[in-house]
């Protein structure tokens, strides 16, 4: 999951977005590497006339195919996340090459990715959550929207007594970004009882449900010779602000959960939330120790070959609007180039 449910990702303004794009062409050659890993998470048309930050994370499927479509124009080689490894190891340079990739395991993954992909013929990895799949763990970002939309005020018990009074769209704004901010610095045990106390257990199982894959439809997606599942952590924590010992579980205890549903190894991981205040070099290592092969943080930033070093900080691309623009951008480099001042391999 990206970072606007906690608070925390910087995105460029429209001033920066200006000089980027008069950047880009001169960055490009440099910038654009080798390759890249495209992150997606839920595919939907976002609903509702007020929303408060998870439409960041929806993207309609028009746009997912804009974006293959560009990506084929542009002469990307689409390839699976298995292959990163070994084309990074070759320094290739003759094509650039790109693998996608959708956090946390929405159901229209299935519904509406799949057969997007399917048409184009593109190769891509879901990186699932058991919690949800099972029903057990909150998929809190969209329950404490749904929560805040529909109550005029809300209260909780938890370390003292807290209020909130969520009248106007300023007020659940407040709200939500306060209360998103309890989960997203909460251990396993603290976010499951901050999900029980908000909105109940009928009510978390409903949502996950509603909301993200079954083991039935995460096993008929693995049956696609297109789709790598890989694990996203057993119930999507900041993994940074955990004990080393909780969150190696929480890393290990997700890759061997799927790998008994789905009955085959399950060699690549993406950190929940991913960027350097929830994911860092002690993660880096645990990812290594707990098995896996690659694993992908939420870092801004284009595959170089320097990366063959790092495949357990491999960076990703992403958009918060459905703008091929911003998109491009990404692309180029520029955005990289910008925000980590000249640095190509970022795995800080």
């Amino acid at each position: 999951m990206v970072d606007p449910r906690c608070v925390v990702f910087e995105h460029f303004d429209s001033i920066k977005t200006s000089v980027l794009r008069r950047l880009s062409a001169m960055v490009g050659p440099i910038y654009r590497g080798v390759g890249c890993v495209l992150a997606f998470h839920r595919v939907a048309n976002s609903g509702g006339a007020i929303r408060l930050g998870n439409q960041s994370i929806e993207m309609p499927p028009e746009f997912v195919e804009q974006v293959i479509v560009l990506l084929a124009t542009e002469g990307y080689e689409f390839v699976p996340i298995n292959d990163v490894p070994r084309l990074l190891a070759e320094s290739r340079r003759d094509r650039r090459f790109v693998v996608v990739t959708f956090d946390d395991g929405y159901i229209e993954t299935l519904s509406l990715a799949l057969p997007i992909l399917e048409r184009h013929q593109v190769p891509f990895t879901v990186y699932v959550v058991p919690g949800f799949a099972d029903g057990t763990a909150p998929i809190w970002w969209y329950l404490l929207e749904e929560k805040l939309l529909r109550e005029s005020n809300v209260e909780l018990k938890y370390r003292g007594s807290r209020w909130w009074r969520t009248r106007t769209v300023d007020e659940k704004q407040a709200a939500f970004d306060s209360i998103s901010a309890l989960f997203a610095a909460a251990t396993t045990r603290e976010s499951a009882r901050l999900g029980e106390l908000l909105f109940g257990t009928a009510a978390i199982k409903e949502a996950a449900q509603r909301l993200a894959l079954s083991w039935d439809q995460i096993r008929e997606m693995n049956s696609s010779p297109l789709v790598t599942i890989g694990a996203h952590t057993l119930t999507h924590p900041p993994l940074r602000l955990l004990p080393r010992d909780e969150a190696l579980w929480q890393m290990r205890g997700s890759r061997e959960a799927i790998e008994k549903q789905i009955n085959a190894p399950v060699e690549h991981f993406a950190f929940p939330f991913g960027n350097a205040t929830r994911a860092g070099p002690r993660e880096f290592e645990l990812a290594r120790e707990a098995g896996f092969v690659t694993a992908a943080t939420t870092r801004v930033a284009n595959l170089f070959p320097g990366h063959s070093r790092s495949l357990h900080s491999l960076p990703r691309l992403y958009t918060l609007t459905p703008d091929l623009g911003e998109m491009r951008l990404c692309l180029s480099g520029s955005v990289s180039a910008m925000r980590y001042r000249g640095r190509r391999t970022v795995n800080d």
